[in-house]
């Protein structure tokens, strides 16, 4: 619903739903992106809506007009991937 709620907004907003075999895949992965990269996850920081605002642009402004979202599932996301994660506040 929102991939396509997102494509007909102004201006248009391309998503790209990814789903890995292992926390191993996932962990290559998110390796070979291109910053920024947002990484959500159960046992991070959280953020207000200004403050996920703030960062956000934040990055995207310092690194580059696009970005991507790595999201944890019920399980979360590999302990590497924590660890070399910040809020980048």
């Amino acid at each position: 619903e929102y991939t396509r709620r997102l494509a007909r907004g102004a201006p248009p907003i391309a998503v790209r739903t990814t789903l890995h075999s292992t926390p191993e895949v996932l962990a290559d992965e998110v390796l070979r992106l291109t910053p920024p990269v947002v990484i959500l996850d159960q046992e991070g920081d959280q953020l207000s809506t200004e403050e996920f605002a703030e960062m956000l642009f934040a990055r995207l402004f310092a690194e580059g007009p696009r970005a991507s979202f790595v999201v944890g599932g019920a399980g979360g996301l590999p302990p590497e991937l924590r660890a070399g994660a910040s809020t980048g506040a």
